[in-house]
Order: C-alpha cells, then structure tokens, then sequence
C-alpha cells in the first residue's frame, strides 16, 4: 500500500479513506496515516444525525461523500470506501424497507442477505447516477471485501468461508471482460493495479498481477493459530505446534477433500512453499520495516 500511495503521490493524486465508523478502530487510522493517505474520513466528519447503526453510518452517505470528492476534485484522486452495513447487527435505512426484498431464510441469515442487497443496491445506484461523467469513464473501480461469513461448518474453519468477491470494473482500461479462475488474495490488489495504471518500475511485494498471463496464484489465511494455505487445487492446513493436513480439490465447493498422506512427496512441497512464504513477509514486515 506504501509503494501504491507513494507512487500516486509523486503523479499528483490526491488520497483519501473514507470509513463510516471510529477510524481508530483496530488502529486503522495509525495504519493509514503511516501509509500514505492524505485524509481520513470518518463518523465524525457527518452530522451527528446522520442515520447509521453501531459501527457508523449507512453505506450510501459515505458513496454520497465520495461522488461529492470527485465532483469537486481538480487532481486525480484515489479513494478507498470500506463499507460497514454489511456487519452485524444487519440494520438497513429505514427508507429502504420497501426497496429491499425478503429472504426466505432464517432470521439471522434473512437480515445478512438483506444487507448484501442494500450494498449492492448502493453501489449500482451511485454507478448509474455517476456514468456519464467526465471522471467516471477515467476511474478504475476494485470491488472486494475484507472477509466472509460463517456458511459452512463441515469443516474445522471451513475454506469455503474464506470465498469472497474480486472485482475491477473500468470502461476505459477494460474493454473485454474476463473471468480470472484461478486462486486470488487481497495482497494481489497492489500489484495487479500497479500494472493497469502502467507503473513500470520493479517493486517487492508479497502479491502477483492476477492479470497477467503467467499468474498462479495462491492465497494464505490465518485465524488466530489455525493457518489455511491456497495453492493449485491444494488446501494445506495447520494449526501452530500442534499438526497439519493437506486436502486436494477439484471444486472448493464439493466436499469431502481428498486428503494426501504426509509422506506424499507434493505435502512437503505445499508445506514447505507456505512456511516460506510465512516467514518471508515476517522478514520483511518485521524485519526491514
């Protein structure tokens, strides 16, 4: 992110963060200002009445604040909007009652879906409203989220739980689309918009353009001392000091997985690639930094 806003700096973007809630929640302000951002938007940059839930205000108020941005804005401008209706307790506007649809489902999931939706709905409103500007047609879109929800439980923290939405939208970058079916990470974001904006310099980071006609990608996920490792179509799973598994696929979605003996020459090499991966960017996040 570091090399992202340093670069965008030196060609003159302007740089912001907008977060509907406490933006030193989990030091997130601190993290961003040490990386680069110009401004930080947060709750207290809306009125105070600004409707909202718990962890800030609705989604559309922080797309309104960004159209508002880049209307107003004389330089090239990057903004990163991290939305948060889509969280518990899944409340939406009052106003948008009769816009979003019931699910059948269970209470809990219904009102998940029902926030999905809202989101959804906030994003294709603000792009129609939107695309017949001048900026529109120069703006790379990257949609994505943080995490998933718990669905499936077969499994110990169940890989298919990690699942979540990569989507890069430009009408002037892209002219034909393209579905990416191989394994991605959030760390490919840097690298793969570094390369649609043209940078052309090398750089060192822990991701890969996904976008490119080589990519092979893989993804790590840790959650607390339980480590899931994505390469190929292996799932490697370890939890610290204690064991390790590994699982091949042919659809992340069909369980069970096959599970592959230890003694299998291809479980070293899975384990091996993710421990070097593991400590690499300890090493250079830790170490250099």
């Amino acid at each position: 992110m570091k090399l992202l806003l340093h670069y965008l700096k030196k060609n003159n973007f302007s740089t912001y963060f907008l977060f509907g809630g406490d933006a030193d929640f989990d030091n997130m302000k601190g993290f961003l200002k040490s990386n680069g951002y110009d401004k930080i938007i947060e709750r207290q940059n809306f009125n105070r009445k600004t409707p909202g839930t718990m962890w800030g205000v609705f989604d559309e108020y922080l797309f309104n604040y960004a159209e508002n941005i880049l209307d107003s804005s004389s330089s090239k401008t990057l903004i990163t909007i991290f939305t948060i209706t889509n969280h518990q307790p899944w409340d939406i506007p009052i106003d948008k009652e009769d816009i979003i649809p019931q699910f059948s489902s269970d209470a809990e999931n219904s009102k998940i879906l029902r926030t999905m939706y809202y989101t959804d709905h906030v994003i294709g409103e603000f792009m129609n409203q939107n695309k017949d500007k001048e900026w529109f047609g120069n703006t790379l879109f990257i949609f994505i989220s943080d995490h998933g929800i718990v669905q499936f439980n077969e499994i110990y923290e169940d890989p298919r739980n990690a699942h979540i939405p990569f989507l890069i939208y430009s009408s002037s970058l892209i002219s034909k689309p393209q579905l990416v079916d191989k394994i991605a990470s959030q760390v490919d974001i840097v690298p793969t918009l570094l390369h649609l904006i043209g940078y052309n310099k090398e750089f060192k980071l822990m991701g890969s353009n996904i976008l490119a006609e080589d990519y092979d990608g893989f993804a790590l996920r840790i959650v607390n001392d339980y480590i899931v490792w994505f390469e190929s179509n292996y799932i490697y799973t370890e939890i610290i000091n204690q064991g390790s598994k590994l699982y091949q696929y042919n659809n992340i979605y069909e369980t069970p997985y096959i599970l592959i003996d230890s003694q299998e020459e291809v479980y070293n090499k899975i384990q091996n690639n993710m421990r070097a991966y593991l400590q690499t960017a300890y090493y250079t996040y830790k170490k250099l930094y």
